[in-house]
């Protein structure tokens, strides 16, 4: 395809050629008569004196005179003609050759000169269309690697820059696909795992029940305590996973309501209160009742009580917690702070991880309500982040800016 259209260039160059010889032919041409026209002019008028002055003078010998070569007297040459050398009108026709060949000889230099520029453009160009077809192969066989250092500022680089960004994109969208099929397989195993235990302890206990008929009343109900409790944590787990699957499919409409911290904050508290009681852990609440920011109250509800259910089961028994708030012109920050068994900064860097659970973590969690908590928070436009030490406590930062 690219020499067909190389060689129809040049058949159409080389007509075009021809049509411009032809034109400086007709144009040259044209202005030789022009100028025999205006020597024959001066000529008549000459002739026109000489009758007008000479009427003697016969008809015959007059353009014998004009006619002949010979001459007796070379006194012209203060009438501009020298009849030694070559008469006006020779000498005209001679600079109309010279000329006309001088003006063809250049349009043909010109030309050749042009074709072989075009020829070497042309070299380069397919050059540069041949690397950007390998470069296209190389993408369909997942070869992501382009090179844009040797380009140039012609239109042909400028688009195998623009099939370089093609190129990153397409490259960062597998990556990203690899990385959720590894994220995919890997929440499929952990939910497995997740699931796949609390299942085997119903299994365990259902089966010590029905074998053991005589068992002691007591030891029966706190096994059926525990399979409740093992069922809520299995029903907790799903619930919690189907949230974060919408979280993920972008399904869900936050509102935006006004919302009273301090309420928020009570309503927390009565949701943990058992959990409060049972490592006897005093919850601190420092907030002004007029302490208040915009978002989905149901959302954020449930995230900040998995935030301080989390330092509820980092925290020593007899220990406190501590709730407070920091308010100005510009943003509202929300600190939850405990003091019990805390992170490495290692752990702190993993602890929004979906399924991770730290080292010092309670045995029972799932792994799963800090990253539901950071998807709602930031999903409300708000942010978050944590500062922990070993054995000194944690304290986790929810921030929303004011607008």
């Amino acid at each position: 395809m690219k020499n067909k259209n190389n060689k129809n260039f040049i058949i159409e160059s080389i007509i075009l050629l021809f049509i411009i010889l032809i034109v400086n032919f007709i144009v040259n041409n044209y202005y030789q008569n022009k100028y025999n026209k205006i020597i024959n002019q001066n000529i008549n008028s000459i002739i026109v004196e000489i009758k007008n002055n000479y009427k003697d003078i016969e008809e015959e010998k007059l353009i014998n005179i004009i006619n002949s070569n010979d001459s007796k007297e070379n006194n012209l040459e203060k009438y501009g003609i020298d009849i030694n050398k070559v008469s006006s009108i020779n000498r005209l026709n001679k600079e109309y050759k010279n000329r006309f060949y001088l003006s063809n000889i250049i349009i043909i230099t010109i030309f050749i000169i042009y074709i072989i520029l075009f020829v070497i453009n042309m070299k380069k160009r397919n050059k540069l269309i041949d690397e950007v077809t390998k470069s296209i192969e190389r993408i369909n066989n997942k070869d992501y690697s382009l090179d844009i250092l040797k380009n140039s500022e012609d239109e042909l680089s400028n688009l195998k820059n623009e099939l370089y960004k093609i190129t990153i994109m397409l490259k960062n969208e597998a990556i990203n696909k690899e990385i959720e099929k590894e994220a995919i397989k890997e929440g499929v195993t952990n939910i497995s795992h997740q699931i796949k235990t609390p299942l085997t302890s119903i299994s365990i206990l259902i089966d010590n029940i029905l074998e053991e008929k005589d068992m002691d009343p007591k030891i029966r109900e706190e096994f059926l305590k525990d399979i409740r409790k093992t069922i809520d944590d299995i029903n907790f787990l799903v619930i919690s996973l189907l949230k974060l699957s919408r979280f993920d499919a972008g399904v869900i409409k936050f509102k935006k309501e006004k919302i009273n911290i301090l309420e928020l904050v009570n309503n927390v508290k009565a949701k943990l209160n058992i959990l409060l009681k049972d490592k006897n852990i005093n919850l601190s609440i420092d907030i002004d009742k007029n302490n208040t920011f915009y978002g989905d109250y149901h959302w954020q509800l449930e995230a900040i009580t998995n935030i301080v259910k989390n330092s509820i089961e980092y925290s020593n028994i007899n220990s406190n917690i501590d709730i407070k708030v920091i308010e100005n012109n510009f943003y509202i920050k929300i600190f939850i702070i405990d003091y019990g068994k805390g992170m490495s900064k290692e752990e702190t860097k993993k602890i929004f991880n979906r399924f991770y659970k730290g080292e010092n973590n309670d045995s029972n969690s799932f792994g799963i309500g800090l990253s539901l908590s950071k998807a709602i928070i930031e999903k409300d436009n708000g942010f978050i982040k944590v500062k922990s030490d070993v054995n000194k406590g944690t304290t986790f930062e929810i921030k929303y800016m004011k607008k």
